[in-house]
């Protein structure tokens, strides 16, 4: 296969040809990816949460709001309505509703002020503060507006923040003092933050576009351990063209990138970099033996290890696609496509540009007197080795018990960030940035058993008790536009009933004809726009209370999401209520949370799973199979073992680096049983059999590990904690991997493992 492949210069310039025509077209490609950050969009489309949003849309058009508020804002501050004013001309918004706009509203319907504001408060409005600036010592909440993007804010969320900032600007409004949020918003910072990462023109020596750097310094550390610029350069050519093609199939297959897989295409360079290092030290080893052609030597060396190495990493990657989560998906397919892509390039592309370009192998030295004496050293300490791993494997992974997780996008920010100050800001002066959504469904059956206003009533009093939970900082519903309604009692005079149902009737009929539309967020009746609702004909409503409930307080989505579902079901009890549905960014957020937990989980199960069943196979023995696997398990036990001792939160970023680690680690161990093999059948002891395989290899294995954790550690300053836990992350498995690989393993196969390879 090989030697008709590259046998020739004219196969060569076939191969590089063949990679040209697949480059140009992937390259046109790239500028059609689209970033892509939201949270609703996350789960999969049977997940139930998925399917409570959908539902909820049919009934309230999903719309994108934004939160705006300022330092000094108040009820009576003029600015809000100036500011309004500046707003409702832009292109950009489609509404604005201050707290005053909402508390006119609610007085307009025979609501009390007083009690307006309490309505709005932890909404809309914050708990009442004494204005130290007053001599009237009077009492200033402050405030919040509303703002609703238009269908060109939506797709274009930047000019509607500037077209915020300006308005804002223009109202006599300090930028320092703004502050905005919401989801668009927090999506924007994330978008920012990811270009930023790849390229930041604006303030590059303070925030280094990471990404670049880390790219860079797999160029230079390929130069530095290669030891030839031109070697690099080859090298450096085939990762990069390799992480472009893969990179294109995400919009070629109808994929959109998001902070999860935009990391996707430093992985594949430094994955393909290391490939590229162990078939360059093929060659070198070829050369050195002075094999009659030693690029198809190498090629004939290193294509049985460097299969089972991409088999493994990809199987590791692989396991990510069972997620629910779509990023994590996307992750795990495109970076297995990436993976496979690799060795392809590598065992074809790079032989080419090799053979094309006459570059000299360099000198290859055999001897490595330092890998001797590690050796010598496992095999005297073996069995201290192997207990002390085990020792302290078990003791880390006890703290797996306590392992959290989270998918809060904001909380992917520094604390120091403008979007978490803004955040902080509003949930310490106004109220909750995270909402929940609560639907109650009455049918036909609902409308005939009780009046419009005794629906009503029972909707402000499941509002009510939500509003009661500690952690919901307030809560809105149609029911807040209108005065509280006592239905008389079985004791009441006919006059008092009549009165109460006449103002029942006039209430729906204002509702559901008149005000059709500015009690559409809260009240779904049909989804014709020409519907006219007449006395006595009945139809299904949908009512809708939104809750707001503060992220700053870490709260337990899982408990907060039980607890609301406990008050809704006894509050609805016997009450003519045909469904209930509770919805929101908290219930999507705990969903994701269990969704993130499960993953990590299968995954890392699969992979190992997957890994052991291919060692048995290799081995062609059970429990050798068994036991080449602790070695790859090991990294998992004590880095996440530690972060969950430590109080570490597990994120979605980190959630990654389980399975690729595992890969990649397993790449190390195949190579090292390979040469223990070989000095077995050549009649070697254990002993130096272990002496014999790490000297052929560890040095290989030290130089794949500095290219892909260094490279990665240097992602640690990114502004965005996912791709610096990521990269950290990465780093910290994969040391641990590589002190798994030339301590522990040696170890085992100097004692049982080999003994059994050895049979």
């Amino acid at each position: 296969m090989w030697k008709n492949a590259i046998h020739s210069r004219a196969s060569s310039i076939v191969i590089v040809l063949v990679i040209l025509a697949v480059v140009f077209p992937a390259a046109l490609q790239l500028p059609s990816i689209r970033l892509q950050n939201s949270l609703e969009t996350w789960l999969t489309e049977d997940d139930e949460q998925a399917v409570a949003l959908r539902r909820m849309e049919t009934f309230f058009p999903k719309e994108e709001r934004v939160l705006v508020s300022w330092d000094t804002s108040c009820l009576t501050d003029e600015r809000a309505s100036v500011f309004k004013e500046r707003l409702v001309e832009s292109p950009y918004i489609s509404s604005v509703r201050t707290a005053a706009d909402l508390v006119q509203q609610m007085t307009n319907r025979k609501v009390p002020e007083g009690e307006a504001i309490r309505r709005l408060t932890g909404l809309l409005i914050g708990p009442p503060v004494l204005d130290a600036g007053s001599t009237e010592g009077r009492l200033q909440p402050p405030v919040s507006t509303v703002l609703t993007l238009s269908a060109n804010g939506v797709r274009d969320p930047a000019a509607a923040m500037r077209a915020i900032t300006l308005a804002a600007e223009q109202s006599r409004i300090a930028a320092e003092e703004l502050h905005v949020n919401g989801s668009l918003v927090t999506s924007l910072a994330v978008d920012r933050e990811v270009m930023a990462a790849t390229w930041n023109s604006v303030d590059p020596w303070c925030r280094p576009p990471v990404f670049l750097i880390s790219a860079v310094a797999g160029i230079l550390l390929a130069f530095t351990i290669l030891r030839s610029v031109s070697l690099g350069l080859i090298v450096t050519l085939v990762a990069w063209l390799t992480s472009l093609v893969t990179t294109a199939l995400i919009p070629a297959m109808g994929h959109t990138m998001n902070m999860v897989t935009i990391v996707m295409p430093s992985l594949i360079i430094v994955l393909t970099v290391s490939a590229a290092i162990h078939v360059v030290n093929y060659w070198r080893h070829a050369t050195a033996a002075a094999a009659a052609a030693p690029i198809r030597k190498a090629v004939e060396m290193g294509w049985r290890p460097c299969l089972l190495a991409t088999a493994t990493t990809a199987v590791g990657l692989l396991s990510l696609v069972i997620s629910r989560l779509g990023p994590i998906r996307d992750f795990g397919a495109f970076s297995t496509m990436g993976t496979l892509l690799s060795f392809v390039v590598v065992m074809f592309g790079l032989p080419a540009l090799l053979r094309l370009s006459k570059v000299p192998p360099g000198a290859q030295s055999n001897e490595r007197p330092v890998w001797r004496w590690v050796a010598e050293f496992v095999c005297r300490h073996r069995t201290t080795i192997v207990g002390a791993s085990l020792v302290l494997g078990l003791s880390l992974a006890a703290g797996l018990q306590w392992l959290r997780t989270e998918v809060e996008v904001g909380s992917y920010f520094p604390e120091d960030s403008r979007l978490i100050q803004d955040s902080r800001f509003l949930e310490q002066h106004i109220g909750g940035t995270s909402s929940v959504e609560v639907l109650l469904h009455f049918g036909e059956d609902g409308a005939k058993e009780k009046s419009f206003l005794e629906r009503l009533e029972l909707v402000r009093c499941v509002e009510d008790k939500l509003r009661q939970h500690p952690a919901v900082s307030g809560a809105i519903s149609l029911a807040d536009f209108q005065p509280v309604s006592v239905r008389p009692g079985q004791n009441a005079t006919r006059s008092d009933r009549l009165k109460y149902t006449l103002r029942s009737r006039r209430t729906e009929s204002k509702t559901k004809n008149d005000e059709r539309v500015s009690s559409a967020e809260f009240l779904s009746t049909s989804d014709d726009p020409d519907y006219i609702w007449s006395l006595g004909k009945l139809c299904n409503e949908t009512w809708r209370i939104t809750g707001q409930t503060q992220l700053a307080d870490n709260l337990d989505y899982g408990t907060l999401t039980q607890e609301l579902q406990c008050i809704v079901s006894d509050q609805i009890l016997g009450q003519s209520v045909d469904w209930f549905d509770i919805t929101g960014s908290v219930p999507v957020f705990y969903q994701a949370q269990r969704a993130l937990l499960e993953s990590l989980i299968r995954s890392l199960a699969l992979a190992f799973g997957v890994i052991a069943v291919a060692m048995m196979l290799l081995l062609k023995n059970v429990r050798a199979g068994l036991f080449c696997s602790l070695p790859a398990i090991l990294p998992i036990a004590v880095v996440f073992g530690l972060m969950s001792w430590q109080g570490y939160v597990l994120d979605i970023g980190t959630m990654l680096t389980g399975s690729v680690a595992m890969g990649i680690a397993v790449d190390d161990m195949l190579h090292l049983l390979t040469w223990f093999r070989i000095a077995i059948r050549q009649g070697s002891s254990r002993d130096e059999a272990v002496v014999h395989a790490l000297r052929h290899c560890g040095a290989a294995m030290t130089q794949t590990t500095l290219v892909i954790g260094l490279s990665l550690l240097l992602l640690y300053p990114s502004q965005l904690l996912l791709i610096s836990r990521f990269g950290w992350v990465m780093s910290a498995l994969l040391a641990v991997a590589w002190l798994s690989s030339v301590l522990l393993l040696p170890a085992l196969l100097a004692g049982p493992l080999g003994e059994i390879i050895e049979g």
